[in-house]
């Protein structure tokens, strides 16, 4: 495969979130049992996603830094609240998510603030949690933490899914790599995602038991 379809490729695994995200929600809207302030929640998401798809077009060239493992530039940084970030991803992820999939977050405070670039922090985010319910074929929880540690931010997404063997876990964050062949997927989601946490400054890792689920963890400096 060149360059260009690798780059199609990674582009078209990247828009899949946002785009069932929209048009999900956009269906939400047409039901008359939610409320005018839930149904404005569901709009806000519905341009954040918007926006994300106008960023990933605007920013093509981060595919080709990802595919050629080279840093991927950071363009936009600001002060937010993380844990009001992971509220919008866990919602985002019902979406996807199975009834028989529990969402379940675990935030030391309300409120934690950090200098970073927050669509990056959501396209982490997000790929960890489907990544999660893919190998959660039979259910189960799935909990986002989110906590304070000295001067920086520990994220964890854990499920009690299907669980990686002792010698494979050092690979799952390689690029194409697909652990179980029998679950749909490019393998690239993983690799995405501590490419990403590795450009904002932080380290990525996973652990695992066979057929008990897996908890990857990756941590980011306040500043």
């Amino acid at each position: 495969m060149d360059n260009n379809n690798k780059i199609l490729s990674w582009l078209v695994h990247e828009m899949r979130t946002p785009l069932t995200a929209i048009k999900g929600f956009a269906s939400i809207l047409e039901d008359e049992n939610y409320s005018e302030e839930e149904k404005k929640k569901f709009l806000n998401i519905i341009n954040w996603e918007c926006k994300r798809l106008e960023l990933m077009l605007e920013n093509i060239s981060d595919f080709d830094s990802l595919i050629s493992d080279e840093k991927v530039i950071i363009r936009k940084q600001k002060d937010i609240d993380v844990c009001s970030l992971g509220n919008k991803c866990l919602e985002i992820q019902k979406i996807f998510s199975k009834s028989k999939h529990s969402l379940v977050k675990k935030f030391s405070h309300e409120i934690i603030k950090i200098h970073t670039d927050p669509e990056k922090i959501c396209q982490i985010l997000l790929n960890l949690l489907n990544n999660a319910v893919k190998f959660s074929p039979n259910g189960g929880e799935i909990t986002l933490s989110i906590k304070l540690y000295n001067d920086k931010v520990i994220f964890s997404v854990e499920d009690e899914g299907v669980g990686i063997p002792a010698d494979k876990i050092d690979e799952i964050f390689e690029k194409y790599e697909r652990i179980d062949k029998n679950i749909e997927g490019k393998g690239i989601g993983l690799f995405i995602a501590k490419h990403l946490v590795r450009t904002l400054g932080g380290k990525i890792t996973a652990e695992s038991k066979k057929d008990q689920g897996t908890k990857i963890t990756f941590f980011l400096p306040i500043e």
